[in-house]
């Protein structure tokens, strides 16, 4: 993963020697080799080259471009590269481009509007010395991003939060907003960040500086009137093939091993199995982390799996060439026990630290293995193994009546409620949700609620608006039906947090890639009948289909769900002590005392469960509240801490 800073600074004064070293050291700090500088009379870069690809050895930033009128620096990955080499007529002789390369090429020819044709995950930034303009763009679904603050003289922008902190003058602040959306399980709204005046580039994201203006954007979004139609669903199945081993194809561009993340499920196994195919008869490594043996588990519940092992080692059986490694969850990780290194490298608190700690073995297994490219499933929900919410209801929306009663009739053969799914896929999602909602008040069912689990402050959460930041609903999407709207809300979550994934490298050194998240599988995806996701009233049954070619059946056909780290409340639970600490530090911190709910925080940590059964019952309150909320109030007082 390679890295850049810059800053821009209208008056001048702030480019000096000084500066220039400044960002040198933080791109030293950040990267991971020494770093290369360019300064002008409004500019100073610093960049420093990471190794992932053949090519990056080539690499040589910033470079010059458009006849020496402009810089660039970049960080990421092209996956397109035959193609744009294709278009710009560039060749290959005497050696293959770097990807800096061909983007600058292709800036030249197609000006800004040359980001909407790069695909894979990159983020760049160009200055015009003439015009004395800046841009910056990232990809179109979160691989890369870049964190930018306005000065009153200029800019500062670099792909991590906290550089650009290291270059802002006076304290760091805390997004109140931005706060309360982690405090309620809600992600960080988009092209926000946990930094009051920071912020990021979303998915697809530009922005243009000039000394008058700034501008920003997003110069791709999901186009929802695309349709793509065969005669047959095989022909639907056979190009989800080609697209799902050309974009793994592209992925595996490494300078060193590929190892892939194997679970039990469609989508790790879509990718593993994928690879292997191509690139037998080499060996490819997968990793599967499975609970530790020592760790209490709570009872066998049926359709979920902990240990996902057998499945893993099923799907290793068919490929000659894959060497399936067993991976037991550790002991405690030192990040858990002080998260300091993760915030520094993030920017924020993680989600669930402890499933973090449990696939750190994982990590380090990669890392004995050689390899420094890992290829993970994650944007698969939202793409291949999309299960769809509301098909019914887009049935009944389009008017097709035919393929509704056999969707009707597919349920029934596959012993399934008729009447509950008429209810849940074709009535409510055409309901007002105060309707809905009256509705489920009348069939005594109590509404998931934030009072139930988040430790943030009452007060606090009545000034911030809580009941809005948590009400899902009031998610805004152009997308014309209840499934698009649904597929749109978990796109743009999948996109936010991909940030976090591609920041791994400043803590573990793996750079982690998500072919099933490219560009051109998501608006495949999203282009073909929504009928194929459920045929004959099986769930997924269009990965299904594409997978049954490589997968073994017992992989195919399973409908168990796996249990991503199991064992959560025995790590938990040897945490217990130093978070009970950790509530006595924040009630010294006037912000984590203001926001939030520290009394609370005692009582659950109190109340403690006897064994994992009872964990399994309080877990939004367990892990999303007390676990949670306590790794978000450590963030809170590291920056305050760091303000001196």
């Amino acid at each position: 993963m390679s890295f850049f800073v810059g800053i821009v600074d209208r008056s001048g004064e702030a480019i000096t020697e000084g500066t220039a070293r400044r960002l040198s050291v933080i791109a030293a700090n950040h990267g991971t080799a020494k770093p290369r500088l360019w300064r002008g009379e409004w500019l100073a870069l610093a960049h420093a080259q990471g190794i992932v690809t053949p090519e990056d050895r080539r690499e040589r930033l910033p470079g010059g471009f458009a006849g020496g009128r402009s810089v660039f620096v970049f960080d990421g990955r092209i996956d397109n590269r035959d193609d744009l080499i294709a278009e710009l007529g560039l060749g290959r002789a005497p050696s293959d481009p770097p990807d800096s390369r061909l983007v600058m090429a292709a800036l030249e020819r197609w000006g800004e509007d040359a980001s909407a044709r790069l695909l894979g995950d990159f983020a760049f930034a160009a200055w015009d010395h003439e015009r004395r303009r800046l841009f910056l763009a990232c990809d179109a679904v979160g691989g890369r991003t870049i964190y930018h603050h306005t000065t009153p003289r200029g800019i500062v922008f670099a792909t991590s939060v906290n550089a650009v902190q290291a270059l802002i003058d006076g304290p760091r602040e805390v997004d109140l907003r931005s706060a309360a959306h982690l405090l309620l399980d809600r992600p960080i709204p988009s092209g926000a960040t946990m930094y009051r005046g920071t912020g990021r580039l979303p998915s697809a994201g530009w922005l243009v500086w000039t000394e008058n203006e700034i501008q920003g954007g997003r110069y791709w979004r999901p186009d929802w009137s695309r349709r793509i139609r065969y005669r047959r669903d095989e022909e639907y199945v056979e190009a989800a093939r080609e697209l799902l081993d050309r974009v793994i194809s592209e992925q595996l561009r490494a300078a060193g091993p590929v190892v892939c993340h194997l679970s039990g499920g469609l989508d790790s196994t879509a990718v593993a199995s994928t690879a292997a195919r191509l690139v037998a008869p080499k060996a490819l490594h997968t990793v599967t982390v499975v609970p530790d043996p020592s760790a209490p588990l709570p009872p066998p519940q049926e359709g979920l799996i902990y240990d996902e092992w057998p499945l893993a080692e099923a799907v290793a059986r068919r490929y000659p060439n894959m060497v399936a490694h067993r991976t037991p969850a550790g002991a405690l990780t030192a990040d858990e026990i002080d998260p300091t290194r993760l915030f520094w490298a993030f920017g924020l608190p993680i989600r669930n630290l402890t499933n973090y700690g449990c696939f750190m073995p994982g990590a380090q297994k990669v890392r004995q293995l050689g390899g420094n490219v890992v290829l993970t499933g994650l944007s698969g929900n939202m793409t291949l193994s999309w299960r769809c919410d509301a098909p019914l209801a887009e049935l009944a929306v389009s008017g097709d009546v035919p393929e509704l009663m056999r969707q009707i009739h597919g349920l029934w053969r596959n012993g399934e409620s008729v009447s509950q799914r008429l209810r849940q896929e074709l009535i409510a999602p055409l309901l007002p949700p105060r309707i809905r909602r009256a509705i489920q008040r009348l069939r005594g069912r109590k509404p998931h609620r934030w009072e139930d689990f988040s430790v943030i402050a009452p007060s606090f959460a009545a000034e911030i608006g809580a009941d809005d930041i948590f009400d899902s609903k009031r998610f805004v999407s152009d997308a014309p039906t209840p499934d698009t709207r649904s597929r749109h809300k978990f796109l743009e979550h999948t996109w936010a947090q991909r940030p976090i994934l591609a920041a791994l490298p400043r803590v573990g050194g793996l750079e982690h890639r998500d072919p099933l998240g490219d560009r051109r599988l998501v608006e495949f995806c999203l282009a073909i009948p929504s009928e194929l996701w459920r045929r004959d009233g099986v769930p997924r049954s269009f990965a299904r289909r594409v997978l049954a070619d490589r997968l073994p059946t017992d992989v195919v056909d399973s409908r168990d769900h796996g249990r991503q780290a199991a064992q959560w409340f025995h790590r938990l639970t040897l945490l217990r002590d130093d978070l009970v600490a950790e509530i006595d530090r924040l009630e010294a911190s006037p912000l984590a005392s203001r926001i939030m709910n520290l009394p609370r925080l005692r009582a659950i940590a109190s109340d403690w469960p006897s064994d994992a059964q009872e964990a399994e019952r309080r877990t939004p309150e367990l892990l999303g509240g007390f676990g949670r909320g306590l790794h978000i109030g450590q963030f809170l007082r590291w920056v305050e801490g760091g303000n001196g």
